[in-house]
């Protein structure tokens, strides 16, 4: 938010399908260790690939992990939306030097 200079992007972002921009050198399809529902790497591999069945079809089953950092699943989703207007630190809540201080 303070440095735009930097290439930042989560795996995965923007496209549909389960790691469907899983496409990088160091990004792996895996399943998520956080999900109700029990999906391995092996079946989430494919997901990479272009399947569009199970478990690429299931919202949160699988994740796109860069192996250049640590492997930690995103969080569940809370099932409520999210506000249209809704703020982010960068917009009001913090100044840069509040934020480093």
């Amino acid at each position: 938010c303070w440095d735009s200079t930097l290439p930042f992007r989560d795996p995965g972002d923007g496209d549909t399908g389960a790691c469907a921009g899983c496409t990088g050198e160091t990004e792996v399809c895996v399943g998520n260790q956080n999900s109700l529902i029990p999906a391995g790497d092996e079946e989430c591999s494919a997901c990479s690939s272009g399947q569009s069945y199970w478990p690429c079809d299931t919202e949160g089953l699988c994740w796109c992990w860069d192996t250049t950092k640590p492997k930690k699943p995103p969080a569940p989703a809370s099932g409520l939306e999210m506000e249209s207007d809704a703020k982010t630190p960068c917009d009001s809540y913090f100044t840069e030097a509040e934020f480093w201080d």
